[in-house]
């Protein structure tokens, strides 16, 4: 198993939080790119084992999903379009895996919604149950509310030795978008 490599680091200044203006990919990738998830952070995946993101030698690609019951305001934040992305991410996870990745969906919901959701998907790939929007809090992520529910916006990260080094946002095709993650690998081997 190989560990994909890290892509030529670019030096970007941190930027202040602007919570006043709508969120872009190109000012999140600035926020966040270059940042270390802390060495004992981890999330609870759906078969009860604990998640962590901070491996010296670990690559993974982490990619949030709403995973709301009814369809929210966005149009590609629905559950169809979560179950898109999974199977998506489903198919390829062989191709990743042979890379020497580790692929997990992020969502705010409870366990035992995304047990449901794997064993429907037919799910090679942990999905993990962050309620109280821990990962988000910690770096800060796009999200948005449907009701009273927290919901993650769409978003991937590639985390390699615990430092992020990638991140796709906004995912307007969550159906195709596991290929723009495997083609973006794929061009830094």
């Amino acid at each position: 198993m190989s560990i994909v490599p890290e892509p030529p680091s670019a030096s970007f200044k941190r930027t202040p939080p602007r919570s006043a203006e709508p969120l872009d990919g190109y000012v999140l990738s600035r926020r966040l790119i270059g940042t270390r998830i802390a060495a004992g952070f981890a999330l609870q995946d759906s078969d009860g084992s604990r998640l962590r993101l901070a491996g010296t030698t670990t690559a993974h690609v982490v990619y949030l999903f709403p995973g709301s019951a009814t369809s929210p305001i966005h149009g590609h934040d629905t559950p169809l379009a979560d179950a898109e992305e999974h199977r998506a991410f489903r198919d390829l996870h062989e191709r990743m895996t042979d890379l020497g990745l580790i692929v997990v969906g992020v969502s705010t919901q409870p366990e035992q919604k995304l047990t449901e959701a794997i064993a429907a998907n037919r799910l090679p790939q942990p999905l993990a149950s962050d309620p109280t929007f821990r990962l988000g809090d910690l770096l800060r992520l796009p999200e948005f509310r449907f009701g009273a529910d927290r919901l993650y916006d769409r978003l991937t990260m590639l985390i390699i030795a615990g430092k992020i080094t990638h991140i796709f946002y906004p995912v307007p095709a969550p159906g195709r978008h596991a290929e723009e993650v495997l083609a973006h690998i794929t061009a830094w081997r």
